[in-house]
Formats: C-alpha cells, sequence, structure tokens
C-alpha cells in the first residue's frame, strides 16, 4: 500500500485517499473490484447462456 504525506495534496485538489487515485493505489480494494466485476460477468454470462431454460421454467410456471 502506499501511503500519502499530507503535505503532497494542494488546496484546491481532491485528497488523493478519495476516488479513483485511492483504488488504484490500494491493492486490497483493487482487487476486490476486479473479484466482484468477475463474478458479476461470470453471472451474466451464466443467465445469458440459461435464459431460454429460466424463461421456460417462468412460463410453465405461470401456465401451470
Amino acid at each position: 500500500m502506499i501511503f500519502f504525506e499530507e503535505d503532497d495534496v494542494r488546496p484546491n485538489e481532491p485528497s488523493p485517499r478519495r476516488g479513483w487515485r485511492y483504488v488504484a493505489t490500494n491493492g486490497t480494494v483493487f482487487a476486490v473490484m476486479v473479484a466482484l466485476t468477475a463474478a458479476g460477468l461470470l453471472i451474466l454470462a451464466t443467465l445469458m447462456a440459461y435464459s431460454r431454460v429460466i424463461v421456460g421454467w417462468a412460463l410453465a410456471l405461470v401456465y401451470l
């Protein structure tokens, strides 16, 4: 992890501990974001692959 000195921050700039700059410098936060993105894409791909099956089940439940 990279630590920033308070003197490095100019008054008109946002703190480096906030926003994307913090995410890019903090390895744990970055790893969690990458893992969540990968999980979301996997879920989306699964839903797309099984969408016909899911719709079929939903229609079967509606018309039973």
